[in-house]
């Protein structure tokens, strides 16, 4: 099924790319130019990441969106019974998941991983139609494999590239409606038939994430002219063709968001959606335009090497665009160098073979352009927001063939090896220079024996948490969670009487509430990431002081994490975090602490054999304040 325009072209094409081959002989002998060793290395990426990457633990924002599905497949209200900022998409997606292949880390994460292969195998057919050479795909697959597989938890099973999939399908539906509709003859009913699919589409995606209607625009405007410019009866007739292919596209997306909407006020979960958009998240605005600055400085060191490349691949993109003339009608034109682009080296830019390269090399460089930006300017400073900008990266530069995954997967082997050989573990990341920061690949060089666990992974079909932290890459992180430790916690409360189903236990700060899906408990709040809540200004914080306090009659048991608690203590401090006291809170906890709840509860569990990260307090004493712990600026007493 050809989808986009491919060229038949059997004419010599110049070496491109950032290594120059000479000739055909040398070309051949180039390993990043070989069909083989690209599926080889991605094979071997899978093989050796695949079995970590199913064990490897759930990072908190899918526990919280776990809890949330889980709560409207028993029955329960989203937004009433868990707290969420974000639309309802991926929980429902989430549903569906869990109704289907069960409770367990590896259901989500076999579906995460069916999810990137089918994006992956998507863009490599558009990489495909846009110019790339067979041998560019393979290497372009290799380098999602080692990149993907290999990222921290943090990055998996997230919205943006579980929103790849029906994003990216949509653009290439649309290309294929453009091919379809420039080779034969079609009406507007069937412009507007194919165009209300198209959009259907793209509201799936808009119900995970809202951002995809900048991505959504820029395809819809890259391919406008050559779709209208398929009727050759007029200017008029093009006009109508547009507006016909616009209504569609909005009818699409109307059908899917009224469906949704109709659930929502049929399940009566619209009041408390509508209460969390219009009284939670109207600081969303002025948090992100505060925070770009910040996003700008690190935006090249988010994974290092691959964030490194945007430098290149923002002019790149932007001279694909200058070459592919979109605003055209597209009429075929012969290869070869046009609009001056052919004043570039051969090595440096491949030309395409035909006018239907040139528009599927545009429209990807437009897609990239925009989801790139919406990164940029529009979303929260977090990494795995940039996932799915990488994997349009990867496939922009195989569709102009620039074999950048060939020099980063080396590198990335090269640190394996250089820390296999000297028998220890990188030195932390975050204290090294700048060019150590944007070069070294932070996760993979920061846990070369992860590996040892590798067999274990086959050993049974669930795993211990020591396994499951053994894979992981974010354990010691305050957002992140170590299993082991929460493990010894489930082993105390289930002494003290708590099974299945129990509302007495209180999870607190941002990690431990994985508790309530581990224990299969009830939480007593819905507030799971309490950093998030309480720090959405005085009136959010007074509406969970009031939940908590409301709650408390019916509560036995906290657990708080120190990790949070020590998240704004001086480094030699956070370090000493683990060293005990009297009551098991650590002796370094200053009194003004001690003070918020749950450090004011009697403590009666601490992991770690008294020298770890959660705590379990008996309720006992009155809520008082609840703002979350990691006070700047206090000293240790």
């Amino acid at each position: 099924m050809n989808w986009v325009p491919v060229s038949n072209s059997r004419q010599p094409l110049p070496p491109a790319g950032p290594f120059p081959t000479p000739g055909p002989a040398a070309g051949r002998r180039a390993p990043w130019r070989s069909v083989k060793l690209g599926w080889l290395v991605a094979a071997g990426f899978v093989l050796a990441g695949l079995p970590l990457f199913l064990r490897m633990p759930l990072w908190i924002d899918l526990t919280l969106y776990d809890l949330a599905a889980r709560a409207v497949l028993t029955g329960g209200t989203h937004y009433r019974d868990v707290f969420d900022t974000n639309p309802p998409g991926f929980v429902w997606a989430l549903c569906l998941v869990r109704a289907v292949l069960g409770p367990s880390m590896e259901a989500v994460r076999a579906v995460d991983l069916v999810v990137v292969t089918v994006v992956t195998a998507l863009l490599l057919r558009w990489a495909r139609a846009a110019g790339a050479t067979a041998g560019g795909a393979a290497w372009a697959a290799a380098g999602t494999a080692g990149f993907y597989l290999f990222l921290s938890e943090f990055n998996h099973c997230q919205r943006d590239v579980w929103m790849m999939l029906p994003a990216v399908a949509a653009v290439v539906y649309r290309l294929r409606r453009v091919k379809r509709s420039r080779e034969r003859s079609v009406t507007d009913g069937w412009v507007f038939r194919t165009a209300l699919l198209e959009g259907i589409v793209w509201g799936l995606a808009a119900w995970i994430k809202p951002h995809i209607i900048v991505a959504a625009a820029a395809a819809w405007l890259a391919t406008q002219a050559r779709l209208a410019g398929s009727t050759r009866a007029g200017i008029r007739a093009r006009v109508r063709r547009s507006a016909t292919d616009l209504a569609g596209s909005f009818a699409g997306g109307l059908l899917v968001g009224g469906a949704g909407l109709a659930w929502l006020v049929g399940s009566d979960t619209w009041p408390h959606l509508y209460h969390v958009f219009t009284e939670w998240n109207t600081s969303y605005l002025s948090l992100i335009l505060g925070e770009f600055p910040d996003r700008r400085e690190v935006q090249l060191a988010y994974f290092p090497p691959w964030s490194l490349f945007f430098l290149a691949a923002v002019p790149l993109a932007l001279l694909n665009l200058f070459d592919a003339h979109l605003g055209s009608a597209g009429a075929s034109e012969p290869a070869g160098p046009r609009s001056g682009v052919g004043r570039f080296p051969g090595w440096l830019y491949h030309q395409p073979a035909d006018d239907g390269q040139r528009f599927a090399r545009g429209v990807l460089a437009t897609v990239y352009l925009a989801w790139a930006g919406t990164a940029l300017v529009l979303q929260k400073q977090y990494h795995y927001v940039h996932v799915p900008e990488t994997l349009l990266m990867l496939a922009l530069f195989a569709a102009n063939r620039w074999a950048i995954a060939f020099p980063v997967l080396c590198l990335q082997a090269g640190v394996l090896i250089w820390l296999a050989s000297t028998g220890s573990a990188a030195p932390r990341w975050e204290d090294q220079p700048l060019a150590f920061r944007y070069v070294v690949w932070q996760y993979p060089d920061g846990h070369p024996d992860r590996f040892r666990y590798w067999p274990a992974c086959f050993a049974a079909r669930e795993v211990s948490g020591d396994v499951r932290n053994g894979v992981a890459f974010q354990t010691d992180s305050h957002a992140g969670v170590n299993w082991s430790e929460l493990e010894e916690v489930a082993g105390f409360l289930r002494s003290q009487g708590v099974a299945a189903g129990d509302t007495r236990v209180m999870c607190w700060h941002d990690s431990p509430h994985a508790l309530y899906l581990t224990m299969n408990l009830r939480p007593p709040i819905r507030f799971m990431h309490l950093s998030t809540a309480v720090g959405m200004g005085p009136a959010a914080y007074e509406q969970v002081k009031a939940e908590v306090t409301a709650a408390a009659p019916r509560v036995r048991f906290v657990v708080s994490d120190l990790k949070r608690v020590a998240l704004f203590f001086p480094p030699e401090v956070r370090e000493r975090m683990s060293e005990p006291g009297p009551g098991l809170l650590p002796r370094l906890i200053p009194r003004r602490c001690r003070e918020v709840f749950p450090m004011n509860q009697p403590a009666v569990f601490r992991s770690g054999n008294g020298r770890g990260r959660y705590v379990v307090h008996v309720l006992t004493n009155p809520v008082g304040d609840v703002d979350v712990p990691g006070w700047p600026g206090l000293d240790p007493e």
